[in-house]
């Protein structure tokens, strides 16, 4: 999109999509500057590649393929699936977190090309209010990590699950989450059943 193409997008927004399309990218710009607290996945420069990676702090890692189920008030509003093969140029997603003191996680997600007029921002305390229900589920892998994002974003927040891909899927093993595993196999279990035998079942996570 080119600056003139983006200066008639953004005069056609309304004040509450302005307010939100402005936080969004005020997230995306503190993800950029390395904000402790704010990770986004974008399309950036590495080992003179252009690559899409998810930047969180110092840490900027490349992805081998993404999925995006966006429903509103229960119906799909958007979704998309993405592998390196395809190419950067078409992947379509704009996604940014956003991580309180308290541990609670907001999203923002934008789809391009899709039928979003702006940003949604998802799962941010008393800030925000969604125009409509909306429950999310994302996954990104790489090489060596994987990622889910799960939830509906109003209450606790997003549900957070990173894990390691040792050898193969067959024998992946939790590193880090956030509330519980009960969050992540709610609305969109279906979606995430692969992914959810693959996961370990010992004690719920305690883990913030």
């Amino acid at each position: 999109m080119t600056q003139n193409e983006y200066d008639k997008w953004y005069r056609e927004l309304n004040e509450t999509q302005k307010e939100v399309t402005d936080e969004f990218l005020a997230w995306k710009e503190k993800a950029s500057k390395g904000k402790d607290g704010y990770a986004d996945i974008v399309i950036t420069m590495i080992n003179g590649k252009a690559e899409v990676a998810i930047r969180e702090g110092e840490y900027i890692s490349p992805f081998r393929g993404f999925q995006m189920s966006l429903k509103q008030n229960g119906r799909i509003l958007s979704s998309c699936n993405w592998r390196c093969e395809d190419g950067v140029e078409k992947f379509p997603l704009m996604f940014d977190t956003k991580t309180f003191k308290s541990g609670k996680i907001a999203a923002g997600i934008f789809v391009r090309g899709e039928t979003m007029k702006s940003p949604i921002i998802l799962g941010c305390p008393d800030d925000f209010e969604p125009d409509a229900f909306y429950e999310v589920f994302v996954h990104a892998w790489g090489a060596e990590m994987g990622y889910l994002w799960e939830g509906d974003g109003k209450i606790q927040g997003l549900t957070r699950i990173d894990y390691l891909l040792s050898g193969n899927l067959g024998e992946t093993q939790k590193v880090r989450c956030s509330n519980t595993f009960a969050a992540i196999k709610s609305s969109f279990h279906s979606q995430i059943a692969l992914i959810w035998q693959l996961i370990p079942k010992s004690k719920p996570c305690s883990c913030k």
